[in-house]
C-alpha cells in the first residue's frame, strides 16, 4: 500500500514475510512462514540479520518509487493584467 504520506511495504520469500509501516518504522513485522504460516508470531526482534536483509529490499524499492515519480509542479491560476492590477490595488501582491 503506497500513499505519499503513509505506506506499508512487504517483502515475501518462500521462508519469510517482512512488513514495514513508515508510520511505525520501529515496529517491523517478520514471520517465519515455514513454522508460522498464519503469521501469528512476530520474530523480528529475534532475527535482526534477516530483518535487515529484507528491509534492504524495501529501501531499494522505495528509492525506485521516488526516482520514477513524476515531478509535480503546482499550477496557479492564470491572471491577466487587469487581475494583477486589481490585486496590487488591494495590497495582495507587489
Amino acid at each position: 500500500m503506497w500513499h505519499d504520506a503513509w505506506h506499508i511495504v512487504s517483502v515475501r520469500t518462500e521462508e519469510y514475510k517482512y512488513i514495514w509501516d513508515n508510520k511505525k518504522p520501529d515496529q517491523p513485522r517478520l514471520y517465519d512462514l515455514q513454522i508460522d504460516p498464519n503469521e501469528q508470531h512476530n520474530i523480528s526482534a529475534n532475527a535482526p540479520q534477516i530483518q535487515a536483509e529484507l528491509h534492504g529490499h524495501i529501501e531499494a524499492r522505495i528509492a525506485d518509487i521516488v526516482k520514477t515519480q513524476p515531478e509535480f509542479t503546482p499550477v496557479g491560476p492564470e491572471m491577466d493584467e487587469d487581475m494583477l492590477r486589481r490585486l496590487r490595488d488591494l495590497g495582495y501582491i507587489e
